[in-house]
């Protein structure tokens, strides 16, 4: 029998890279007949039940019939948001409807309401999936705790709703320990964010991000020695990614080393310019970004240390021209070289 699918969300917001669950029998069946690409699969089990997590992208018709181009309207999520209004509705009204069907339109629903920014009505989307399908009770509370986390920032809801995914077994609980950490982090418990890293690292040894959490937690709590440890240790793992040459120009920075933080803080910059592979510096909070203005002003201020003028005031331009359409930056970086460059 073939699986069941409701009615699409626009196909102008499909993405590649979307997570989906089908059941495994039913699944080669339906790719054979989908206009998808696989791109990953990942065999687990529910309730003795045995799933795919699938990975794949959409295949984009962009040429009509008589070959003129396609106009294709990318990320509408306002009408993406109308499609999946009205599956869920139509749905409803066929009583035969499967309740994995529905809780699958919850899930897309969701995404839509997190891209909207609609945190509040994507966690009520994904309460209702396991509402309608038990199967997703974990995984629904995952994707409740890192809304709390990495949107709205309630870290105590963090916690709840990632250690109630936890007590039911989600299947993946390396990630679970990976962002209650960060959630730890932020409420500067170290010690539980430490433990919860480590249990990560111990599930899943060869995933460099738990090392640099792990990293970041030493940075936070001064810890020179393990700071140094943990920086070299990322080195190693990958040379090309400036996360870890931040790590130890910080760690320097903070023990007064300041000719070595300006070494290591340059190299990091340096692999920041000519970045090609997505890497990016991630703040010891572990949920935001450190920008390449915030490295060139993270320098000029060891140039202040070290007293070298010339170098500090190109490093204030630098951001500058790094962040054009800063307007508060720019008044705040304006006054700085008014101050020490003129």
């Amino acid at each position: 029998m073939k699986l069941k699918l409701s009615l699409p969300p626009s196909v102008n917001w499909l993405y590649a890279g979307k997570v989906r669950r089908y059941k495994a029998p039913d699944y080669k069946e339906w790719i054979e007949t989908a206009q998808r690409e696989l791109l990953t699969q990942t065999k687990y089990k529910i309730h003795d039940t045995e799933w795919l997590e699938v990975r794949y992208t959409y295949y984009m018709p962009i040429y009509n019939k008589d070959w003129t181009k396609k106009k294709v309207d990318v990320f509408n999520y306002e009408k993406a948001l109308n499609d999946l209004n009205s599956s869920i509705e139509i749905l409803y009204s066929n009583s035969n409807y499967e309740n994995l069907e529905m809780a699958e339109l919850y899930e897309e629903r969701a995404d839509i309401f997190i891209k909207l920014k609609s945190f509040d009505k994507a966690i009520e989307d994904w309460k209702q999936t396991y509402e309608v399908d038990s199967s997703y009770t974990a995984y629904a509370n995952y994707n409740i705790g890192s809304i709390y986390l990495n949107e709205i920032r309630d870290f105590d809801e963090a916690i709840v709703y990632l250690s109630k995914s936890l007590e039911l077994k989600y299947w993946k609980p390396q990630v679970i320990f990976s962002e209650r950490s960060i959630a730890y982090t932020n409420q500067k418990k170290y010690s539980l964010a430490l433990k919860d890293i480590n249990k990560a690292i111990v599930l899943d040894p060869e995933n460099r991000t738990y090392y640099y959490e792990r990293l970041n937690i030493y940075l936070l709590t001064n810890d020179y020695k393990n700071s140094i440890i943990e920086a070299n240790k990322t080195i190693k793992m990958d040379r090309s990614d400036p996360q870890g040459f931040y790590g130890l120009g910080y760690t320097m920075y903070n023990n007064k080393e300041y000719y070595k933080s300006l070494k290591y803080l340059t190299i990091s910059i340096e692999k920041m310019i000519n970045n090609k592979e997505g890497y990016y510096i991630g703040d010891p909070n572990g949920l935001d970004k450190i920008l390449l203005s915030d490295l060139y002003k993270f320098r000029a201020s060891i140039y202040e240390k070290i007293n070298v003028p010339n170098l500090m005031c190109e490093d204030y331009n630098l951001v500058l021209e790094t962040q054009k359409d800063n307007a508060e930056l720019k008044k705040e970086i304006d006054a700085l070289i008014l101050e020490k460059c003129n």
